[in-house]
């Protein structure tokens, strides 16, 4: 098995696994109460809406989280399958990639900068591990498409003893060459 494969698969299991490990700290009412992966998860998708019915206004903070979590996934899942099939668009994967992993580096600039640091916990670490596990894999994966030449297509005519073949697979005028 080509090491990319062996990455990016071992990165889909990490990222399995971070769901069911606690990822963040919270405190309701005075208690510290561990929140799993898919709860975190859960907890964001309606965040959006929730960020505009605050009762003090506008809730920045809880509207870029929920943004950056799902813009999270929504890469994930576009690297992933562009892995599966095999793509070998390295700079579009590089872009979308990078984008979903710093997405996913949102909570930890957060808590570093409001000094709750050690509100995340294994499961958010493991989390963007497997994101940038599958974004190098694919990466790689997609270099070396380009390298060896599969799943290159080049428009260059292909060249036969006698007759030209263009690359639509329509044959030309016979050439005659002289030694």
């Amino acid at each position: 098995m080509k090491t990319s494969k062996i990455i990016v698969y071992s990165s889909l299991v990490l990222f399995a696994t971070s769901f069911f490990l606690p990822s963040y700290l919270i405190s309701i009412f005075g208690e510290h109460t561990p929140v799993m992966g898919w709860q975190c998860f859960v907890y964001s998708l309606p965040g959006i809406t929730d960020a505009f019915d605050s009762g003090a206004g506008f809730n920045f903070e809880l509207f870029l989280s929920s943004v950056f979590a799902i813009f999270s996934h929504i890469c994930l899942i576009f690297v992933t399958v562009a892995f599966l099939r095999g793509s070998n668009k390295k700079n579009r994967l590089l872009i979308v990639g990078s984008l979903g992993f710093l997405s996913t580096m949102w909570w930890l600039g957060h808590e570093v900068f409001i000094g709750g640091f050690s509100n995340l916990l294994i499961g958010y670490y493991i989390w963007a591990l497997s994101f940038a596990g599958i974004i190098f894999g694919t990466v790689k994966q997609a270099s070396l498409y380009s390298r060896t030449g599969k799943r290159n297509s080049t428009n260059e005519p292909k060249q036969d003893n006698d007759t030209i073949t263009s690359a639509y697979s329509r044959s030309m005028a016979p050439v005659k060459v002289r030694s």
